[in-house]
């Protein structure tokens, strides 16, 4: 029995190496306040119709659908334009910031799912799940656009955060307040 079973742990052997390389192309300091980040699952759908003959025949549908968790990051330029008015009068700040800009979205590659809702042998399913692929990153700039007057009011009261906690920080180094 010791014989057959180290005859079969050595009947194969198996040699697994992972490697990983990066290369920093360019690093660039950045002046911007983050003040929202959304995650969510996105689903897109492509469906494509074809025909030959000038029309006369038509082949069957092909759908595709792509699921995949995206986490969507919102940001105020520092460096932009601000209007600061300080209103005497009730001893009060009024802030207007540059606008909200978005990062690229983030895909979690790890849980893309492709699925194929609707195929034909006939059909290159491949190229319609390739079509989808390569138009993902402008759906997402897209939704991600969509999505700047849904965390508009947080934005808001980030920013507002950020500026009464350095107005205090500053006043309180100054030894204006204690």
């Amino acid at each position: 029995n010791d014989a057959i079973r180290e005859f079969a742990d050595n009947f194969s052997s198996e040699k697994i190496v992972n490697e990983f390389h990066t290369y920093i192309t360019e690093v660039e300091g950045t002046n911007y306040l983050q003040v929202a980040r959304i995650n969510t699952l996105e689903i897109f759908s492509k469906k494509d119709s074809k025909s030959i003959l000038w029309d006369l025949i038509t082949l069957p549908d092909v759908i595709i659908e792509l699921r995949t968790p995206v986490e969507y990051t919102y940001y105020i330029d520092l460096k932009g334009k601000w209007d600061i008015t300080l209103n005497k009068a009730d001893s009060s700040l009024v802030i207007i910031a540059p606008s909200i800009q978005y990062n690229n979205p983030a895909i979690d590659i790890s849980k893309l799912e492709i699925t194929e809702k609707k195929t034909s042998f006939i059909r290159d399913i491949d190229q319609v799940k390739e079509d989808l692929r390569r138009e993902l990153t402008q759906k997402l700039k897209i939704s991600a656009d969509k999505k700047i007057s849904t965390i508009r009011e947080i934005a808001r009261d980030e920013v507002k955060s950020y500026f009464t906690n350095w107005i205090i920080h500053f006043y309180r180094e100054q030894n204006y307040i204690n």
